[in-house]
């Protein structure tokens, strides 16, 4: 029960880590998207 519990939450958090990663590369990419119409 225990390690089943664990492993969901280590299942949960790497979902949350990759769209952590996921958005901070879509920011990014936005950001730069702006500067080239500002440039």
């Amino acid at each position: 029960m225990k390690v089943l519990r664990f492993q969901s939450l280590t299942i949960m958090i790497s979902v949350l880590l990759k769209l952590l990663i996921v958005l901070r590369n879509w920011w990014v990419l936005s950001f730069l998207r702006i500067l080239n119409l500002i440039w």
